[in-house]
């Protein structure tokens, strides 16, 4: 088994990030788990993870705020790295983009997790962002009720 965790970056310090690295030390030492970023983490626990056996790969373009690089980058991952069997997104503001083309490549479970009980951006493109990505997604987990009612209703 294969599974990509989508995180913003890698650090023992956040809440996401303490989620997953609880994961993956509970996971059977069998299961594959890779990193997909966007900005840089902590160097030595990236150092760590990779002396453990797992990838880190960073995408561009969301730091720049350059949507169209952002975009070009997660096809050029996926083209490269569609032999997950699950991915799990905990970027709220982003899923749809990585959802739809974990989706795309077949990837079968596709994880739409969110931690957020509120948004900086609009309503109505919250709303959008959130439709859109329920579609490309199967399961949605939330780290509470209320965090599950504001994403999923």
């Amino acid at each position: 088994m294969k599974i990509l965790y989508v995180l913003s970056y890698i650090s023992r310090n956040g809440g996401v990030q303490n989620i997953v690295n609880n994961y993956i030390n509970y996971l059977d030492k069998n299961i594959e788990v890779d990193f997909l970023v966007l900005l840089p983490g902590e160097a030595e626990l990236e150092e760590k993870l990779k002396e453990q056996g797992h990838n880190i790969y960073r995408i561009k373009g969301s730091e720049e705020k350059k949507l169209s690089l952002f975009l070009k980058e997660i096809k050029k991952f996926f083209q490269e790295h569609h032999d997950y069997d699950i991915i799990h997104s905990h970027q709220t503001n982003l899923d749809i983009f990585y959802l739809r083309e974990a989706k795309k490549w077949k990837i079968p479970v596709r994880i739409m997790h969110t931690h957020s009980t509120s948004c900086d951006i609009s309503k109505i493109r919250m709303r959008i962002l959130r439709l859109m990505s329920k579609r490309y997604a199967n399961y949605y987990f939330a780290c509470s009720l209320e965090a599950g009612k504001f994403m999923f209703r």
